[in-house]
């Protein structure tokens, strides 16, 4: 399914070389043909573009924080942790040995 517009282009090419129009005006040719510009369409008009835009997309990168800034970041989030033995043994899965 990956190259059906390709496969369809040479079929095209190959079926007109041998048969000429009598050849590509066959009702099956005609469904092929049919099929493969639809891929060659889809492919032109969406998937190019589609690639093309995401090949340059950029993700979002935060501005970088200063050593007083993580530690009030970190104090921040150290305070929204009520029991702080219980969070590291549940994120241990129970096998944090605490003395």
């Amino acid at each position: 399914m990956r190259d059906l517009g390709l496969l369809g282009l040479t079929y095209f090419y190959v079926v007109f070389a041998l048969g000429g129009v009598k050849a590509i005006a066959h009702p099956v040719s005609i469904f092929i043909e049919v099929i493969a510009a639809i891929e060659i369409l889809f492919y032109l008009l969406f998937f190019l573009p589609y690639k093309r835009y995401l090949q340059t997309y950029k993700p979002y990168t935060p501005a970088r924080m200063s050593r007083s800034q993580r530690a009030r970041l970190f104090s921040k989030a150290l305070s929204l942790v009520p029991d702080g033995e219980e969070f590291v043994r549940m994120w241990m899965l129970n096998n944090f040995p605490l003395a």
